[in-house]
């Protein structure tokens, strides 16, 4: 199906934004917004308007999931916008704490809004109205900014959906000997499917009805790698790519879920 908006408060939406190379997800409930992430500063716009087209006044929470610019790079444009209650960030390693600018002026413009900071840690749980959230990841503080992305698995009824920033294999493993459960019936694919991230002993873990992969068309990274790919479709998962099928949206009653997209890249 192709659509626009389809918020509505007796169901939950999870938006893909299609923000080019990087990644943003608004999950909506009852009223209640969540982002995690916000894609690249290029795209800072393009975040603002889907928000803003979606009936978003307020975030309850905006989700770090660690500090590389494809990620947090239009967060800034977003805490100047709207009223933010809660932020959750990573914990990094002290060596590996981020001294780039696109990392100060996220820092700077928590600080202007008055949010709420919460620090990621494995087992954690919060609500935001029906949505329920679990940080199941990352399982200790890296070095590497990728492994120390925030892993969110979220339920709303039946219906379960993992996502796991840019986390690679090494954090999955350490996620994987953790026993915490994984399953989900959509996996928001780590590292815009890069070869380094979704192992097949992670995606038997999961093993998701859907996979979606956050890319831009014609990447100079490559993304989605030709392995990550294979390994997707022979996990049986229906694979779904920002970069063919544009912005991707979920939305369920807690027990069915449709899925609807803005159309693909042109």
């Amino acid at each position: 199906k192709e659509s626009g908006s389809v918020v509505n408060n007796s169901s939950l939406t999870l938006s893909v934004i299609d923000v080019g190379q990087g990644d943003s997800i608004l999950l909506t409930a009852g009223g209640k917004a969540v982002l995690v992430d916000a894609g690249p500063a290029a795209s800072s716009q393009a975040v603002l308007d889907y928000l803003d087209a979606n009936g978003v006044r307020k975030l309850d929470w905006v989700v770090a999931t660690h500090a590389h610019e494809d990620h947090i790079g239009g967060m800034p444009a977003v805490f100047g916008k709207y009223e933010v209650e809660n932020v959750l960030m990573t914990r990094v390693k002290g060596s590996a704490t981020p001294t780039t600018r696109t990392y100060a002026n996220l820092l700077s413009s928590i600080v202007d809004s008055g949010a709420k900071v919460t620090t990621a840690k494995a087992g954690n749980r919060f609500d935001v109205g029906e949505m329920h959230f679990e940080i199941v990841g990352p399982v200790k503080a890296y070095d590497d900014l990728n492994n120390s992305s925030i892993v969110l698995r979220v339920t709303f009824g039946n219906q379960s959906f993992l996502l796991t920033g840019d986390m690679e294999e090494e954090a999955e493993r350490e996620l994987l000997d953790s026993g915490v459960s994984l399953s989900a019936n959509v996996l928001k694919v780590a590292h815009h499917g890069s070869s380094t991230s979704t192992s097949e002993k992670f995606l038997e873990a999961v093993y998701p009805s859907y996979a979606v992969i956050s890319a831009g068309a014609d990447n100079s990274y490559g993304h989605p790698h030709k392995e990550t790919v294979e390994r997707l479709q022979g996990s049986g998962a229906a694979l779904l790519r920002t970069d063919e099928k544009g912005t991707i949206i979920f939305s369920t009653d807690g027990k069915e879920l449709e899925i609807f997209s803005s159309g693909g890249a042109k």
